[in-house]
């Protein structure tokens, strides 16, 4: 196992999609959300680190931000906020064995807040989540 960070993010994304809750997934951090404005999850590069263990062996170190994004408009956004949150823990929890990774770990603090992506307002809950990668 010696995935990238490319690939790392690509399956964090493909684990994310298949779960019904969000409307979106995306790869990046977003500039223009467009039609889409309803439960929306980003998963982008936060920091990486790497660890020379041998010279048969290495860690590669990943973090990675995953903003969960619902329009915002009273109650509504709070429960999509909400269902979000426990999605990426769920999705998380199911998912620390995998093959593309060595050990998968969400941190244990979120962040609300409030933001605006092209002129439009949205409540945003960001996680950090670290992926350790074991390779050759």
């Amino acid at each position: 196992m010696a995935s990238t960070r490319k690939q790392v993010r690509d399956q964090l994304v493909t684990l994310f999609d298949a779960d019904a809750t969000f409307n979106l997934v995306v790869g990046y951090k977003p500039a223009v959300l467009g039609a889409v404005t309803t439960k929306i999850l980003a998963v982008y590069t936060y920091q990486s680190r790497h660890e020379l263990m041998s010279a048969a062996l290495r860690n590669d170190f990943y973090s990675f931000v995953v903003d969960a994004l619902a329009p915002r408009d009273d109650a509504t956004s709070e429960d999509a906020l909400d269902a979000m949150h426990e999605a990426v823990r769920s999705v998380v929890k199911a998912n620390v064995g995998d093959t593309t990774w060595s050990h998968l770990h969400l941190e244990e603090e979120s962040t609300a807040s409030f933001t605006e992506i092209s002129g439009v307002p949205y409540r945003l809950e960001r996680h950090i989540l670290n992926v350790k990668v074991t390779g050759s």
